[in-house]
């Protein structure tokens, strides 16, 4: 009787099981990259953090005040933006492992 069921469990194995597997790796590593939405991170990887700034109000002295706070949101944005990639990508290489 059990014999004859390891012909079936083969075939099963070999084409519905792997293609099921396969679909299955396929949908965690497309969760895994929309959770940690590694696309827009990539695009969005200059941009201030929170898309927090200040406006150029004018004179010298503003012009400043509004480069650096604006060059430190967008240091903090990278900052933040390559944890988060770094993550996605750890999470990544977990799921394919």
């Amino acid at each position: 009787m059990h014999i004859r069921l390891i012909p079936h469990y083969l075939v099963w194995h070999y084409t519905v099981g792997l293609h099921d597997f396969f679909r299955v790796m396929h949908l965690l590593l497309k969760a895994i990259t929309k959770i940690f939405s590694l696309p827009t991170m990539f695009a969005t990887f200059f941009q201030p953090f929170e898309r927090l700034g200040e406006r150029y109000h004018g004179g010298v002295s503003a012009f400043f005040e509004t480069f650096i706070v604006n060059t430190l949101m967008r240091m903090v944005g990278i900052i933040v933006r390559t944890c988060v990639i770094l993550l996605g990508i750890i999470a990544l290489m977990v799921a394919a492992v």
